[in-house]
């Protein structure tokens, strides 16, 4: 199962077509990345388990923490 960060309205998955994902709106689409990107730490010394692992943490930090609703999780 793959887990990303979307935003409110999007239709596209930004797993399996990140470009029209990412061209939907690329201000918001720009945002989520850089939101994402800074909460996400990535380092050779991990697993990719503990990578998963990080990568979800973030985006359940940036979807507790969105009170407008705007962000969403994505499961794929």
């Amino acid at each position: 199962m793959a887990i990303a960060l979307t935003f409110e309205g999007n239709p596209f998955s930004p797993v399996t077509d990140f470009r029209a994902w990412y061209a939907f709106d690329p201000v918001k689409a720009a945002k989520c990345c850089s939101m994402y990107a800074a909460l996400t730490p990535e380092s050779s010394e991990s697993t990719p388990s503990e990578q998963d692992e990080a990568r979800e943490a973030a985006i359940d930090e940036i979807c507790r923490e969105n009170v407008t609703g705007y962000f969403k999780k994505y499961t794929e």
